[in-house]
């Protein structure tokens, strides 16, 4: 999947977008606003957003997205956007403190307000916007699996457990 960003600045005072090992570093310099854009929408070579990218994505066995941010020194709101096809979308917002180190942040699907279809996804969107001068690193954005299927995996690593100890004990 290609990602997209578009930073917005005075043009005398570049802001800085550094991708590199799975991160995404954001860097204003001082009395600078931007906004930083990320895009997951395919692979079709363009910053163009295509709604049905994607392919009809299924999210329908996720509860919401995770955001790890590695730092994040002043105030900034994710916008959150999922698409299905062109025919609809579905809205969220982060509002997040400045003063973050290491800290993952879920949004539920729940939270989410619109006509988009997780089970239907053709493209997602983060925008990022804060204060002047905002310094961000992103490490991972994932969708979090629903719990049910991970109790299950938890109960049967635990009998595997209990059936090894007890054949250890005979």
């Amino acid at each position: 999947a290609i990602l997209s960003i578009v930073t917005d600045t005075n043009p005398f005072n570049d802001a800085e977008v550094n991708i590199g090992f799975g991160i995404v570093s954001h860097s204003n310099p001082s009395n600078v606003n931007s906004t930083l854009e990320l895009q997951y929408d395919g692979v079709d070579g363009s910053s163009a957003l295509d709604t049905g990218g994607l392919g009809n994505l299924d999210l329908g066995g996720f509860t919401g997205i995770a955001i790890d941010i590695l730092s994040l020194d002043l105030p900034v709101d994710i916008e959150i956007t999922v698409y299905t096809d062109g025919v609809g979308a579905s809205t969220a917002m982060l509002n997040l403190a400045g003063g973050i180190a290491g800290q993952t942040f879920v949004v539920p699907f729940a939270a989410f307000v619109g006509a988009g279809d997780f089970g239907d996804v053709g493209a997602i969107t983060f925008d990022f916007s804060g204060t002047t001068s905002f310094d961000l690193t992103l490490d991972l954005i994932q969708a979090v699996p629903e719990p049910a299927p991970l109790a299950l995996m938890g109960a049967g690593l635990l009998a595997l457990g209990l059936m090894r100890k007890s054949a250890v004990r005979k």
